[in-house]
């Protein structure tokens, strides 16, 4: 597929070959803008692009830390479950 404009002078562009086979340069100012706002568009993409990566990294992070909070969570259940059975063994002795 060719460039909208060459990229030097001794390339050819789909510009350059619309003006050699119209003879007319009325397409160079819309594609001229349209170029323009495709790099800004690529830039744009660029910056979504790594935000999301830096997300997905910090989820990836999160996720691991949510893990281990759970799993402390159960071995703490586990310890109070225990602790309430003894509880009840030693008060059940004392009615």
């Amino acid at each position: 597929m060719m460039k909208p404009k060459a990229v030097s002078e001794h390339e050819d562009g789909m510009l350059e070959f619309l003006e050699d086979i119209i003879g007319s340069s009325r397409y160079q100012q819309p594609i001229t803008i349209l170029s323009q706002r495709v790099e800004e568009l690529n830039e744009l993409r660029g910056e979504k692009v790594l935000s999301s990566s830096r997300l997905c990294c910090l989820h990836c992070g999160l996720a691991a830390a949510v893990l281990a909070c759970c799993d402390h969570s159960r071995v703490d259940h586990s310890d109070d479950s225990l602790s309430m059975e003894m509880f009840i063994l030693i008060t059940a002795d004392t009615w």
